[in-house]
């Protein structure tokens, strides 16, 4: 795996004209040439590679990157890169930050419907993490923070919505093979997008 941070002056933005997520999502899309056949998309295997949309300062962006290969060089901004190690992962305890998109399966008409809440957020993230990614996050550590909603046109049609929250605290590993599955291919809806990139910080304990 190989970790970068993009780097993108206000200068490098107006030329990428990243006036919204879906342009943010084109511009990281164009650093990795899609190698996967029509017939692995329908099976709905992995692009190989995560981002996290950092946001910056007014005459800066910063684009945190995750992927299985190397990206093409970029058209402008600096690009840093450098190997994730095959001990970082070895860790028991981690500090996390996480950008998500939140749904749940409504019962009825069986479409996604936005988690909202704090208290409802955070007993949503507890759940999936402990179910179905692998860790334990310490419910007593955990902020969500980020509320709101995400809309932008694709390609000129009707505006796309997204539910987003940011999740920050500390983690145990429960499942060591699903917790690497999570950080290597991110966790939750809408990745394309932007949303379930894992940043981790290992910790000695859990404190």
């Amino acid at each position: 795996m190989i970790a970068g941070l993009w780097k993108l002056s206000a200068a490098d933005c107006a030329k990428l004209n990243l006036k919204d997520e879906y342009a943010v999502h084109k511009a990281v899309y164009s650093l990795f040439p899609d190698n996967r056949s029509a017939e692995d998309k329908k099976k709905d295997i992995s692009s190989g590679f995560q981002y996290a949309d950092k946001g910056g300062g007014y005459n800066s962006r910063m684009i945190l990157l995750l992927a299985n290969r190397e990206p093409v060089a970029p058209s402008c901004g600096e690009l840093d890169l450098k190997p994730v190690t095959v001990d970082f992962l070895s860790a028991d305890y981690y500090g996390f930050q996480v950008i998500m998109n939140p749904v749940k399966r409504d019962k009825k008409s069986a479409k996604a419907v936005p988690v909202k809440g704090r208290e409802n957020l955070i007993k949503w993230f507890c759940g999936k993490a402990e179910n179905s990614w692998g860790f334990i996050a310490d419910e007593n550590k955990l902020d969500v923070s980020g509320m709101s909603a995400v809309i932008f046109s694709k390609n000129g049609s009707t505006d796309i919505t997204y539910n987003k929250a940011v999740f920050k605290g500390v983690l145990t590993v429960k499942d060591r093979k699903k917790f690497q599955e999570s950080f290597t291919h991110g966790i939750g809806k809408a990745r394309a997008f932007g949303f379930g990139l894992l940043e981790l910080v290992p910790l000695l304990k859990n404190n």
